[in-house]
């Protein structure tokens, strides 16, 4: 979903004015933080060979705002954004759409979530999770599973 449309929604459901939810939209852009140790998780993945993959529900402007803020998207190989592709998660045809876009096997895959029924979905279509909660946990996770970095 595109952020205007998005707007209009809201807008339309809690009946306020267009200003205001320009102003919700930039301040959900600014508190849009990296959760403290995922950046040197994936700096540590990347660095040692794993390709890494995004996919995201957010709204594309929001997307964009982070890859323009953040310099930690240079370790995703390719972004799957779901209002690209009018899916999200946890519907399957989501996860599907990356595995096929990208040429990636699902048994060559780990899918890293904090909502578990994203995690669910993933894992159904035989696709190796992490429900994350932290990156200490998920780093540990992730060794248990057999990756090295």
């Amino acid at each position: 979903m595109r952020q205007k449309n998005c707007w209009s929604q809201i807008a339309r459901s809690i009946d306020v004015k267009s200003e205001i939810i320009d102003e919700l939209f930039y301040q959900i852009k600014d508190t849009q933080k990296p959760v403290e140790g995922t950046v040197d998780l994936l700096h540590r993945l990347s660095s040692s060979g794993y390709m890494l993959y995004a996919l995201t529900d957010n709204v594309i402007e929001i997307v964009q705002y982070l890859k323009e803020r953040y310099t930690f998207w240079e370790y995703f190989v390719g972004t799957v954004v779901s209002a690209e592709v009018n899916c999200m998660k946890p519907n399957p045809e989501i996860f599907l759409h990356l595995l096929d876009e990208y040429n990636i096997l699902p048994d060559e895959t780990v899918f890293i979530d904090d909502h578990m029924p994203n995690v669910e979905s993933a894992n159904n279509l035989g696709i190796h999770v992490v429900h994350f909660k932290d990156a200490n946990e998920c780093e540990q996770e992730l060794k248990e599973l057999g990756l090295v970095f």
